[in-house]
């Protein structure tokens, strides 16, 4: 017998995050989608717009500057950000791309 608790669980595990649906959605369409940090909006290019430059690195941040482009790299930068802000900015730019859930799928 299964306790019908358990199965809304199993149930709602399954569902897709929405930022994962509208990220999805956005690359299905070839469009990006945008997140606000410190008041401003930044752009998120679906995956197979990304430079292919991103290939040729392993470091993580220059990924980040290749995938956003030197004038939103500077707005970033604008924003004086410390190492203890990086963490929070990542979490937004991955969540704008689908994968800030925590599905594990």
């Amino acid at each position: 017998m299964t306790n019908k608790k358990t199965a809304k669980k199993t149930t709602e595990a399954r569902k897709p995050a929405p930022n994962k649906v509208a990220a999805q959605k956005a690359e299905a369409t070839n469009e990006g989608l945008s997140f606000e940090h410190r008041g401003v909006t930044f752009d998120v290019l679906p995956v197979l717009k990304y430079p292919v430059a991103v290939l040729d690195t392993d470091d993580e941040i220059e990924v980040l500057k290749l995938v956003l482009g030197r004038d939103q790299w500077a707005a970033y930068l604008a924003t004086e950000p410390t190492l203890e802000d990086l963490p929070e900015f990542l979490e937004k730019f991955a969540t704008a791309q689908g994968g800030g859930d925590e599905s594990g799928n």
